[in-house]
């Protein structure tokens, strides 16, 4: 858990006698930016297999049995000195392999119903919170939409990891201090931008799932909390790509994100602190590989080098990777 730059207290005397609060902007701390990050990665096989129907690697374990089988068979068949009218040789059952259609990476997933991009994210509804009108709160809510578009969705953010567009969106104060953040820790940046590592993404839109939703904060200022899934569908290098048996769930990364937003108006804040505030963030990530999310980057599973699972997952905490309406996920296996 990492704590960030907290909202500065009003203006102050400039007697000296108020102590520097993080980020060196005069004032005591009174609020800081949790994050917490769990990553969940699964074979293939298993989301394949308990979910969505076999992948690639089921099918190529299934073709190595068959193979066995069929040498197995013609061999006794041989020994046996068995007539032209021979009975055939039996084959052994394999599930149905739908092919992959990479123009359509999302059939057959649980993103398949879910929205294309920024379309999916759909801001509260804006009505009276508190001393705060409608026209406030909706102010409050497109400020943080832009947000989670520049953070998820935006190709700036995604494949040039430039993390600008998001931050020009945040209130001056907190923005000093996550500069110096993107600047330093490349894990912890990874957490406020999505970044994509060296496997591309196909030229299809993420599709995203989710709500907001509207109160008021500790300090009376609005509070937008966000919910959403991401799921992000990676190009298969040519090799895997020609893989009979792949399949759409071999290629979709899930990213569930549950982060606060505070939006700051009120006058006792210094001016420096107006604006957007990025509060409490959690993220859980599934079908990625984990040597790259250890580097604040998201990978397909397939890119994984040397996959080393702690335990298979629990199936009914997997769900909640799928359902943004089901308990956030608690715990990973990286």
């Amino acid at each position: 858990m990492t704590e960030q730059p907290s909202r500065p207290a009003p203006d102050e005397p400039s007697g000296g006698e108020t102590p520097m609060a993080a980020g060196g902007h005069h004032g005591p701390p009174k609020r800081g930016v949790k994050i917490v990050v769990t990553l969940l990665a699964v074979t293939t096989a298993v989301v394949g297999a308990v979910l969505y129907g076999p992948t690639a690697l089921d099918a190529m374990l299934a073709a190595d049995e068959l193979d066995d089988a069929t040498a197995a068979t013609a061999q006794q068949t041989e020994e046996a000195d068995v007539s032209s009218t021979a009975s055939t040789v039996p084959t052994p059952a394999t599930p149905p392999v739908q092919q992959v259609d990479l123009s359509r990476p999302y059939e057959r997933t649980a993103a398949a119903g879910w929205a294309e991009g920024e379309a999916g994210i759909v801001g509260a509804e804006a009505v009276p919170v508190g001393d705060h009108d409608a026209d406030e709160v909706a102010t409050a809510v497109e400020a943080v939409r832009e947000a989670l578009i520049a953070a998820r969705l935006d190709p700036r953010s995604l494949t040039e990891h430039d993390p600008e567009g998001y931050l020009s969106l945040l209130a001056p104060d907190l923005q000093t201090g996550l500069r110096e953040t993107f600047a330093e820790d490349d894990v912890e940046a990874g957490l406020w931008i999505t970044r994509i590592g060296e496997d591309p993404l196909l030229p299809v839109p993420p599709r995203v799932d989710g709500e907001m939703t509207v109160e008021l904060d500790e300090d009376g200022e609005i509070l937008v909390r966000t919910n959403y899934l991401f799921a992000y569908a990676f190009e298969p290098p040519a090799d895997l790509a020609e893989t009979s048996g792949l399949t759409n769930t071999d290629l979709v990364v899930f990213n569930r994100i549950e982060q606060d937003y505070s939006y700051v108006t009120g006058q006792e804040w210094a001016d420096t602190s107006h604006g957007l505030w990025a509060e409490e963030l959690v993220s859980f990530s599934y079908g990625m590989a984990c040597d790259v999310a250890d580097r604040g980057f998201l990978a397909p599973g397939f890119a994984e080098e040397s996959p080393e699972l702690v335990a298979m997952p629990d199936e009914t905490e997997i769900q909640g990777m799928f359902d943004a309406t089901q308990p956030m996920p608690t715990e990973g296996n990286c």
